[in-house]
Order: structure tokens, then C-alpha cells, then sequence
């Protein structure tokens, strides 16, 4: 999941990775359910996984952070 979503590869996962990948999910799930209420929806869920992973508090997810 991590190297798969980390377009980037600098080894971290910021919000729009996090976000693109959830976003990836979601839409696969539900095609056309209140696109905006669940893109709000998403942005909330994404501060919630960084509030909670970003241990060092950079914005990003470090691989280290991600496997804890």
C-alpha cells in the first residue's frame, strides 16, 4: 500500500497521496453518491490519519511511521 500510493517516491506519504488513495476506494464503492459531502468527508478523514501517524508532526507519513 505504501510504495503503491507514494506517487512521489521521496518515501513519505503526504495528504494528497493519502487523499488519492482513499478517493481511488471510495469512488470504485459508491460512482456517484453527494460527490461533494464525501469529498468534505475524505479531507476530514485524511486529517484524521495524519493527526494520528504523523508522529514527528511534518505533514508526512514515513514508511517507519506507516508500520508502527
Amino acid at each position: 500500500f505504501f510504495l503503491m500510493h507514494d506517487y512521489d517516491n521521496n518515501s513519505r506519504l503526504d495528504g494528497l497521496e493519502i487523499l488519492n488513495s482513499l478517493s481511488h476506494n471510495h469512488h470504485e464503492q459508491d460512482a456517484e453518491h453527494n460527490k461533494e459531502q464525501s469529498q468534505e468527508q475524505l479531507i476530514s478523514f485524511v486529517d484524521l490519519i495524519l493527526n494520528d501517524q504523523d508522529l514527528d508532526k511534518d505533514g508526512y507519513i514515513s514508511y517507519a511511521e506507516f508500520i508502527r
